[in-house]
């Protein structure tokens, strides 16, 4: 039985060889279906790895204030603008009497500036953070320590810097107790921050920096040292804190917690505009909806695909079949059966697909890396997807071949052997 087998799949593969064209041809349908396939479950996969990463990076019980820049609000005349505060520690305060859910709280000021050490420079963004700040983040640290809460109350000149800083100024070297300049300020660093990276477009919308490129030092420091006074007249408001950042017990109340910040926000600066609460899992799940769509048209797009190319396998069979038709008509005369012609044209389709199969698995490899490169979507290459294209190649040519086989395995054969 299995020599039977064996001998049907050889008669494929010949009949293959002598049709090398043809096979070719035929074979296109599948290969971009497939690398269609492969693309599509690569992105999917991607995408959930980089939404994952998002949100932890933001925290799913995080729950963002951002300070509104000018222009981003409508102002009510400019003397009153003046006389605004904007976001003030003491909202921060008023928000964690209140909020009965609150883990945590983290009010921060932000200022983009050149940090030196010896002669290498580079742009950092200074953060002045309370004792709440690196839990709330979820940040660990690679080397040293928190600050200490005489250094918070105090405002020592003392920060704690990202993993990028540490490249930048420290790679060769302990960055511990050494010593970089924050604009006219020296400050001595007393821990290092593990990297953790953060999509740029989530970090602009909900307005944090990632940490890899941060110096955080004591809020109180913060104010003490590093004079806003340039800022706060492009911005025409004196944002005492350009966010606050709370985490609550349970990401259910997330929502709730807005609507609660919103109203005592509002009764603290009435008919103020001058920030805005953000839910970051609200913006992840907006954009997971959007890349879910993505991948539903590019799955339809691999369908059809794989359709044309499965008609396509189906009517190259049917004209295979009537082209052969004496020589299937000797082949049964000489002994084969029925089963024996449906084999042979199963193995055909089957052989084409599987060629086709492995030609749009590397295809789609391609694919992706190129989409990763040129459009930035994050892309992983699976033993899955590449399995799962295989079993769909076979499928299709299951699916497609059966039926040409078994009108090829109907010929009579004596009509078949006097067919011109």
């Amino acid at each position: 039985m299995l020599h039977r087998y064996f001998l049907n799949i050889t008669l494929a593969y010949q009949a293959i060889l002598e049709n090398k064209l043809r096979a070719l041809l035929t074979t296109l349908g599948v290969v971009f279906g497939v690398a269609s396939v492969v693309a599509m479950l690569a992105i999917g996969q991607g995408t959930r790895e980089e939404i994952n990463k998002q949100m932890e990076a933001v925290g799913t019980h995080n729950l963002y204030i951002r300070a509104l820049k000018a222009g981003a609000f409508k102002q009510v005349s400019n003397e009153h603008v003046l006389r605004n505060k904007g976001l003030t520690p003491e909202d921060a305060q008023a928000i964690s009497s209140v909020l009965p859910n609150l883990v945590a709280i983290s009010p921060e000021s932000s200022l983009a500036l050149n940090a030196i050490y010896k002669r290498k420079q580079a742009a950092v963004s200074l953060i002045g953070v309370e004792a709440d700040f690196f839990e709330i983040h979820q940040s660990s640290f690679a080397w040293g320590r928190p600050f200490a809460a005489t250094q918070l109350s105090r405002g020592d000149a003392v920060c704690i810097i990202g993993k990028k800083v540490a490249i930048k100024f420290f790679s060769t070297e302990n960055a511990l107790g050494k010593y970089i300049k924050c604009g006219k300020y020296w400050m001595k660093v007393i821990g290092v921050l593990e990297e953790k990276l953060i999509n740029a477009k989530l970090a602009k919308e909900i307005g944090v920096a990632s940490t890899d490129w941060a110096v955080c030092v004591p809020m109180k420091s913060f104010i003490l040292r590093f004079n806003q006074t340039p800022q706060t007249k492009k911005a025409q408001i004196n944002h005492e804190l350009d966010r606050i950042i709370i985490k609550v017990a349970h990401s259910e109340q997330l929502v709730a917690t807005a609507q609660v910040v919103n109203q005592m926000l509002a009764r603290r600066h009435p008919q103020q505009n001058y920030y805005k609460v953000i839910v970051p899992e609200e913006l992840i799940k907006r954009q997971r909806k959007t890349r879910r769509l993505f991948n539903i048209v590019l799955g339809a797009i691999a369908g059809i695909s794989l359709l044309v190319g499965g008609i396509g396998i189906m009517n190259i069979m049917y004209a295979s079949a009537s082209e052969r038709t004496r020589e299937l008509g000797v082949r049964i005369v000489a002994g084969a059966t029925r089963q024996d012609i449906i084999t042979q044209f199963l193995a055909e389709a089957i052989l084409i697909c599987f060629l086709g199969g492995l030609i749009g698995i590397l295809l789609g490899i391609g694919m992706g890396i190129t989409i990763n490169k040129v459009a930035d979507i994050p892309v992983v290459i699976s033993l899955v997807g590449v399995f799962w294209a295989f079993v769909i190649a076979t499928f299709t040519g299951i699916f497609f071949g059966i039926q040409p086989a078994r009108k090829a395995a109907r010929n009579n054969p004596i009509e078949s052997l006097r067919y011109e």
